[in-house]
């Protein structure tokens, strides 16, 4: 698996850690809160 252009947080070479740092660091505010509020759904 590679990483898609322009999206590093997809590379498998670096670590989880540097993964979320990649795409938390790209994130909105608004996109950061709709995370915290995404509800789950059952029949997925």
């Amino acid at each position: 698996m590679t990483a898609v252009t322009g999206r590093p947080w997809t590379d498998p070479h670096h670590s989880v850690e540097e993964r979320v740092q990649l795409l938390l660091g790209v994130m909105t505010l608004p996109e950061k809160a709709g995370q915290l509020t995404q509800v789950a759904h059952p029949d997925l």
